[in-house]
């Protein structure tokens, strides 16, 4: 969960109220029809450039190589990818597929009781909390929203962070989830790297979303990055213009691509409680 996996930072970024930049994000989306189809052959383009009609005809076709492989981590029953379990006691698991992603289960006592309805109530401040915790390891809130389905109610986040270790952005992905039956906290994160060349999203999209805005490079920048729920913030690595999922399907091995097209769904389809009590 949040808590284990930054246990070694727990500096909170404070909100810095400045004047408010031009909010694109509102501005250019939803996109026109023609707009979408201009920014599409754009990196068309680019891709046949860099990689030949073969080789982008083979990166339209790419889809993820995942088998359903559902696990009961005590009360919670949950797809884990056919990934293999490489860390594990009572409390967690951790699933590392052959690319190195991980995806790890952890299961927690609350400090407090936990009350059924609540969650809704608690949403601005639950992404307050995480929002702080992403910005503190210089990275940004994608997206913060509840979820409710079948029994299930969970908080649902889609995050990045820098990697420690080399160039580029490991994006998560995570579900915080109440059982209020046995008073307990289970979390599902799934993290994953992003691959060489690093930063091929920005870089594909900057040109033809400046073109778009009216704006040179230099202008774009100003306005690239907004918090989706906070538009005075101003730490970390917030969410950028390309980072919206109507980008998705021109960069599908994107890791915010494929957690967004790929692992969520899968997750999604067969996470539930195993047995009664949720």
């Amino acid at each position: 969960m949040f808590k284990n996996f930054f246990r070694r930072n727990r500096r909170q970024a404070p909100a810095e109220r400045t004047p408010a930049p031009r909010n694109l994000f509102e501005e250019l989306f939803p996109l026109t029809p023609s707009q979408r189809e201009q920014l599409e052959v754009c990196v068309a383009d680019r891709y046949r450039e860099l990689y030949g009609e073969e080789g982008y005809a083979k990166l339209r076709q790419y889809a993820g190589q995942y088998q359903k492989q559902i696990v009961d981590f005590h009360a919670l029953r949950v797809d884990t990818l056919g990934w293999e379990m490489s860390q594990q006691n009572d409390r967690f698991r951790v699933y590392t597929s052959p690319y190195g992603d991980t995806l790890r289960l952890d299961l927690e006592v609350p400090t407090g009781p936990l009350e059924a309805g609540t969650l809704a109530a608690d949403l601005a401040a639950y992404r307050n909390r995480i929002r702080g915790i992403l910005a503190g390891q210089l990275g940004g809130l994608i997206s913060c929203e509840l979820l409710v389905q079948e029994g299930v109610e969970a908080y649902e986040t889609i995050g990045k962070i820098p990697r420690q270790e080399r160039m580029g952005v490991d994006y998560l992905y995570h579900l915080d989830l109440r059982h209020y039956g046995e008073q307990r906290l289970y979390q599902v994160m799934v993290r994953v790297h992003e691959g060489e060349p690093t930063g091929s999203r920005d870089n594909l999209l900057m040109q033809p979303l400046s073109e778009l805005a009216g704006m040179d490079l230099v202008q774009l920048m100003a306005h690239y990055r907004r918090d989706p729920y906070a538009p005075y913030f101003a730490e970390g690595n917030r969410r950028n213009l390309a980072e919206l999922e109507v980008f998705d399907a021109l960069f599908p091995i994107h890791p915010l691509s494929i957690i967004r097209r790929e692992i969520r769904p899968r997750i999604l389809a067969d996470l539930r409680w195993d047995g009664e009590g949720a």
